[in-house]
């Protein structure tokens, strides 16, 4: 499918695709390209496009019900693992140490640490800031060091924020 603006013409806009009910092509078209994947003797495993209806309808459920799930909070026990690697690695690079050790992508562990951040020491987001070339964070321009290195008011945030 292409959709082209006239040469003359306004722009596309989000209300002109609306029509088009992107989300549902998206879950046919991944629905009919799903792969099912047969019990085979010996525990082989061979993977066969799928050719019946019988065998589209509960592609299309799956997919549509992992269209609709969210991710899981954040558990406190998570937190307190942040939290301690953080502070294990502070004279390194502890956010590194959060997706090494962790097995968080960068994206993840950075906002794992901005929510410990916020926890601990910011009653405004707005002012927590997290750099990308291995600063530390800031808040307010000044590095943050002392509540997550020594681990002093975040447990009692941690407490208030997961109860």
């Amino acid at each position: 499918m292409t959709i082209k603006a006239k040469p003359d013409g306004r722009g596309i806009r989000t209300a002109d695709l609306q029509i088009f009910n992107i989300d549902t092509l998206t879950v046919i078209v991944f629905s009919s390209l799903a792969l099912t994947a047969p019990e085979q003797p010996g525990g082989a495993t061979q993977f066969t496009p799928i050719t019946t209806e019988q065998e589209f309808w509960p592609a299309n459920k799956a997919i549509e019900e992992a269209c609709r799930s969210r991710r899981g909070s954040v558990t406190r026990a998570e937190l307190e693992d942040v939290a301690r690697i953080y502070r294990e690695h502070f004279d390194g690079n502890p956010s590194q140490a959060v997706q090494l050790l962790l097995g968080y992508t960068e994206r993840t562990a950075g906002r794992r640490i901005r929510r410990l951040v916020m926890l601990a020491c910011c009653p405004k987001p707005a002012l927590a800031r997290g750099r990308r070339d291995g600063e530390h964070p800031q808040i307010a321009g000044r590095p943050l060091a002392g509540p997550i290195l020594t681990g002093a008011g975040w447990e009692a945030a941690l407490e208030d924020d997961t109860a």
